[in-house]
């Protein structure tokens, strides 16, 4: 694939994601009125079902063109449509359950964010760093804790000495504590 369809097709995949971006923000903005008593026109029930088309048509288009190492959660996106008959059928359920679909819609949408965010990237000339499939490439735990300055030290090791010395002297004041208490006993008699 030449250089110059591969910058065409990410610029393809972003606008697609871009388009499934604001598609998914205005289907919030329809499924927010399931919460409210609002009357729902016939008008606003129709443009629910075609947004609802379009996302579902967007989400096959870019199940194929985003990269599978990008995780958009478009299988999530046509669960939660599928769940979403209507707005008169979402105003209908219990409080809890359109705060889980809610959730779900949360989800989609962060995760949405960061696939365009990451496909912006791309458009602007990023190209990511290859990973090393052996572990003689590439960055390691030692150079990483060279880095770091902790050379020879694990976690653990570290958290272990920071509890010990913090248990002598809880152990200290313990026992001075009780050396107290075995003073004013013995003073008092």
């Amino acid at each position: 694939m030449t250089a110059a369809r591969k910058i065409a097709q990410i610029e393809e995949t972003r606008n697609d994601l871009k388009q499934f971006y604001e598609l998914w923000l205005r289907f919030r903005k329809y499924y927010l009125k399931a919460f409210t008593t609002e009357p729902i026109t016939r008008e606003e029930e129709q443009e629910f079902l075609e947004i609802k088309s379009e996302i579902a048509k967007y989400q096959r288009v870019l199940s194929e063109e985003v990269h599978e190492s990008l995780y958009f959660a478009g299988d999530k996106a046509i669960e939660l449509l599928r769940k979403s008959i209507s707005v008169a059928h979402l105003r209908t359920l219990p409080l809890v359950d359109k705060q889980l679909y809610y959730k779900l819609w949360h989800y989609i949408f962060i995760y949405l964010g960061r696939t365009l965010g990451a496909y912006q990237l791309f458009s602007e000339g990023f190209v990511p760093p290859k990973r090393s499939t052996t572990r003689d490439e590439g960055v390691t735990i030692s150079t990483v804790k060279s880095i770091a300055g902790t050379e020879g030290e694990s976690y653990g090791q570290t958290k272990k000495k920071s509890k010990s010395s913090g248990g002598k002297i809880v152990g200290i004041i313990l026992l001075i504590i009780i050396i107290a208490i075995a003073l004013i006993f013995l003073l008092q008699r």
